[in-house]
C-alpha cells in the first residue's frame, strides 16, 4: 500500500525543509514503512492523511521549529547589515560529489579542486578581508536551469567543495558543525545554472 503524505523535516542546523509529497511505502517482507535515510533529519511528522498522528521520534531532543511551508524557512532572519560576503558561481556544485555519483576518485578529486579554486577566486575578487568569522550563517541558494527532479541531500553533498573553499579563503575557521550555520534554498534560473553564496556575521 502506498500513501502520499505531507512531511515536515526538521534539520539539526535549524533549517526547516518541507517535502510536499514524501512517499511512505509499506514493505511486504518486514511490514513496516521505509524511513528516509538522512542523518541530518531529527523528526519526520505526517501532517495529513491517515498517518497524520504518526511521528518518528528522534533519540535527541527536538529543536525549536519555525512555521511549516514550501521551501526553506529563514529561521535566523539576519539583517542585510550583517552580510559580509556575497558571491555567485555560474554553475551548480560538481555532480561528482553527489551521493549517487560513481565516478573514479581521481575525477572526483579534480572536480573538487576546480570548484574550490573557482569559489576562492570569487571571494578574492569580492575583496573580503574580514578574516575567519565566529559561527557565521552561510546561505547557499541553487539556481536550477531546468525542471529536473533533484534531491536535497544530493545537492547539499555536492556543495562540500564550496564550503571547503570558504575555509581555504579564510572566511570560515573550519567546516565542522560548530563553526558555521548552513541555510539552503533554490530558485528557478532558466538555462543558466547558478550557485549563490552569502555569508552573514552573527550578532549586532
Amino acid at each position: 500500500m502506498r500513501q502520499l503524505v505531507n512531511t515536515l523535516f526538521v534539520c539539526t542546523s535549524g533549517v526547516v525543509v518541507d517535502y510536499p509529497a514524501w512517499s511512505l511505502t509499506k514493505c511486504k517482507s518486514r511490514q513496516k514503512a521505509r524511513r528516509p535515510c538522512l542523518r541530518t533529519v531529527v523528526a519526520v511528522v505526517a501532517t495529513s492523511g491517515p498517518l497524520a498522528r504518526t511521528a518518528v521520534r528522534p533519540r535527541r531532543a527536538l529543536i525549536k521549529v519555525a512555521g511549516a511551508g514550501t521551501g526553506i524557512k529563514n529561521v535566523y532572519s539576519l539583517p542585510e547589515s550583517n552580510l559580509v560576503l556575497s558571491i555567485s558561481i555560474p554553475a551548480l556544485p560538481p555532480a561528482e560529489f553527489s551521493g549517487n555519483s560513481r565516478v573514479h576518485y581521481y575525477a572526483r578529486h579534480a572536480a573538487g579542486l576546480e570548484a574550490r579554486a573557482e569559489v576562492k577566486a570569487a571571494v578574492n575578487q569580492y575583496g573580503y578581508k574580514g578574516g575567519a568569522l565566529n559561527e557565521p550563517v552561510v546561505e547557499i541558494r541553487w539556481g536550477l536551469p531546468d525542471k529536473r527532479r533533484r534531491d536535497w541531500d544530493n545537492l547539499i553533498a555536492r556543495t562540500k567543495p564550496f564550503i571547503d573553499s570558504l575555509v581555504d579563503a579564510g572566511v570560515l575557521r573550519d567546516d565542522t558543525i560548530r563553526d558555521y550555520q548552513p541555510q539552503y534554498g533554490w530558485f528557478d534560473s532558466p538555462r543558466k545554472p547558478l550557485t549563490e553564496i552569502r555569508v552573514y556575521a552573527q550578532g549586532g
